[in-house]
């Protein structure tokens, strides 16, 4: 395995972290809001103001 292989490797495993991490936040804060417009709480977790729709 020559070097620029391994560079590509690392890139790719370093992009497939970094976009799990991304989704798995995105799931987070959508569970987060749901949970707090569930029990008729204004503001989320993160202070942002929830709409009422």
């Amino acid at each position: 395995m020559n070097a620029w292989s391994w560079i590509g490797w690392s890139l790719v495993t370093v992009g497939s972290y970094i976009t799990a991490a991304s989704v798995a936040l995105a799931i987070g804060h959508e569970v987060v809001e749901r949970k707090a417009w569930k029990y008729g709480d204004p503001y989320d977790v993160f202070g942002a103001e929830a709409d009422d729709d």
